[in-house]
């Protein structure tokens, strides 16, 4: 239903259960209409009933009978004259110009307003093209002249179950439509979730850049970096990146690297390293590494390996104590990339000063 409807339906006050035709309640240009005599006298103020409001929320003061509403659809300024005489009359006017050249709407609009003054009335637009004149002897509230807006379908959702977008995708699946006006949802484990699949989609240079910032303030490193240093950050921060859902954790999870452990304290911990084969596989691995000509994973990986055959501590017994003795926790990322990036002096340095852990060394 057109806002221009609602108006012919809604204006008139039915207070009295009276029926009204449509003639008697709204007449409309080119449509018969109940006689009315211009020259009849309006009512004074005084004589006004009661100030009522109509089903469309429009309080219109009213007398024992409903008043006449027009609705005019002027197609050119001449038309503009019926709209006058009609306010003289002291009916109000619903004057729809949506299909007035925009050049004739002024035109008349100007006049109107013009009449609206002279007869002590209001010229009120409830839409872009649509007004209400309403003469003296009838009253409307501001607040009402605002529509309410049609029932709305709900946004479509959209297709598929897609949470991860590039830009060039964002743009081309939004829509208005959408949009909704409930309340925003705001999922701190959800957003991280989100920042973390594409950071995921970074390389290790860009990588590097998001969190160097971060790595820096924390004082581990300082500008300028030489650029061994710096490839070997690239290396340390890609070692965590699966640990990192924004940049800020950087400094925490790249510690390891940078700072002495602190002493073992917790007892399942020091239960590990009390194990009767944890000295063992700890200082037995400390004079592998020592003899290793090239330090890197792969070669680390075949160097264990093979002392877990020769030693036969395997599984937990063998790996647990190890990583104990490196970083002070039972679980992380790989190791033997870990053992790498530590390089050879640390990694021997952080098996050997263990052994203090153990029952037997």
């Amino acid at each position: 239903m057109s806002l221009l409807d609602k108006f012919k339906g809604n204006f008139v006050d039915n207070d009295d259960d009276e029926e009204l035709d449509e003639e008697e309640g709204m007449e409309e240009e080119g449509m018969p209409a109940s006689p009315v005599n211009p020259s009849a006298p309006v009512p004074p103020r005084s004589q006004a009933v009661r100030s009522s409001v109509g089903r469309a929320g429009v309080p219109v003061r009213q007398t024992s009978k409903p008043y006449t509403m027009v609705v005019v659809s002027p197609k050119e300024y001449a038309d503009a004259e019926k709209i006058a005489d009609h306010l003289k009359a002291m009916r109000p006017v619903v004057m729809n110009i949506e299909k007035t050249d925009d050049d004739e709407a002024e035109r008349i609009v100007d006049f109107v307003q013009g009449v609206m003054y002279a007869l002590d009335g209001r010229l009120d637009r409830i839409s872009d093209k649509i007004y209400l004149c309403a003469p003296s002897n009838v009253s409307v509230s501001q607040d009402s002249l605002t529509p309410q807006p049609e029932p709305q379908a709900a946004p479509e959702a959209p297709q598929g179950e897609q949470e991860i977008f590039s830009v060039d995708e964002l743009v081309k699946q939004f829509s208005m439509n959408r949009v909704s006006s409930n309340d925003a949802v705001f999922d701190i484990e959800k957003l991280n979730w989100i920042n973390f699949q594409y950071m995921k989609q970074l390389t290790p240079d860009q990588l590097l850049e998001l969190t160097l910032p971060f790595i820096e303030k924390a004082g581990y490193v300082q500008e300028p970096i030489d650029a061994d240093k710096k490839e070997w950050l690239k290396a340390v921060v890609w070692y965590v990146r699966d640990h990192l859902y924004y940049g800020a954790q950087a400094p925490e999870n790249v510690k390891v690297f940078f700072e002495d452990l602190p002493a073992l304290q917790d007892p399942e911990l020091l239960a590990v390293m009390k194990a009767e084969t944890s000295a063992l596989i700890i200082k037995s691995f400390a004079e592998e590494l020592k003899k290793l000509e090239s330090f890197d994973a792969d070669s680390i990986k075949s160097c264990f390996t093979r002392l877990m055959k020769e030693t036969k501590v395997k599984g937990k017994a063998a790996f647990e104590p190890v990583r104990i003795a490196l970083t002070g926790v039972t679980h992380g990322p790989g190791l033997y990339d870990m053992i790498a990036l530590f390089g050879k002096e640390k990694a021997v340095k952080l098996l050997e000063d263990a052994l203090a852990y153990c029952s037997d060394n």
